[in-house]
């Protein structure tokens, strides 16, 4: 039976069975995977924007020389988010990706219970922590980067650009995973108090599933091309296209296309198949 969830900011939709349980167990995390990337786009998809509070700061905290093991990368990550809590953060979500020399790189949203008047001297004060806690490693002022959240659209963009990589994208590429790390340990995580809201789920007959898919691939071609982007557009028009028919019939969809727009599609299929 197809099935579809419906988030705030996104939608997903599959056949139940479709992919034969092929999902893997839960070990030790050695990198990206196609189940972590799930898990992380399905929480950001969940978060209900009016809702978040405080000051937000889009961050990028790099490195120039590779820490030994992940236990190493992780005592950083820790020792700089209880820093942040010191200043007043009071959420954050990050995620670890690696650069294709093996170095990994820190991207988060960081929250915090701040005035106006704290704002200009807060990205200072995130890198200035991350410097002198990671320094033995060569970082440099330079190489950080802290910008403030001016809205809610700017947040989901931010979000949206790394959220979305697969598994495969070099950044989270198993083959990036710098030479020696056992184990990454976990690639994403948050902190604090984030408002978020369960996905609603319908039951599709197949030729809706089919008519549904179709318009989130009309939605996707038309979002690719008012970006411009000739990659984008190439992407979008394939997206339901496989090497054999049955596998191109059991294809799910996954997009950033927001709760209202999928009830837009439910309501339009409702009234194809009851014309009167």
């Amino acid at each position: 039976m197809p099935v579809i969830k419906l988030y705030q900011h996104g939608v997903t939709g599959g056949i139940q069975g479709g992919n034969k349980g092929l999902h893997g167990t839960r070990g030790q995390v050695q990198g990206w995977t196609t189940q972590s990337t799930r898990r992380n786009i399905q929480f950001l998809r969940s978060v209900t924007i009016n809702k978040l509070w405080g000051n937000g700061f889009a961050v990028t905290l790099t490195l120039k020389n590779c820490p030994p093991t992940h236990e190493d990368w992780k005592k950083l990550r820790d020792i700089f988010f209880k820093r942040m809590a010191r200043l007043g953060m009071i959420r954050a979500h990050w995620v670890t990706e690696w650069q294709r020399r093996g170095v990994p790189h820190l991207h988060a949203i960081i929250y915090f219970d701040s005035s106006e008047e704290d704002n200009p001297a807060i990205p200072f004060k995130i890198t200035k922590s991350w410097i002198q806690i990671a320094g033995e490693y060569g970082t440099t002022f330079q190489a950080q980067h802290v910008m403030p959240i001016r809205n809610t659209l700017g947040w989901i963009q931010y979000l949206a650009k790394h959220s979305s990589r697969g598994a495969n994208h070099y950044q989270r590429s198993p083959e990036n995973v710098p030479e020696g790390w056992k184990t990454t340990g976990k690639i994403w995580g948050k902190y604090g108090d984030w408002s978020t809201k369960e996905p609603t789920s319908a039951e599709l007959t197949r030729a809706q599933w089919w008519k549904f898919r179709r318009l989130v691939r009309s939605w996707r071609i038309a979002d690719a091309r008012n970006s411009g982007n000739e990659k984008r557009i190439y992407f979008a028009k394939k997206m339901l296209k496989k090497n054999n028919r049955t596998l191109s019939e059991v294809t799910g969809v996954s997009e950033w296309v927001t709760e209202a727009t999928s009830m837009a599609f439910l309501h339009h299929l409702e009234q194809t198949s009851n014309p009167d």
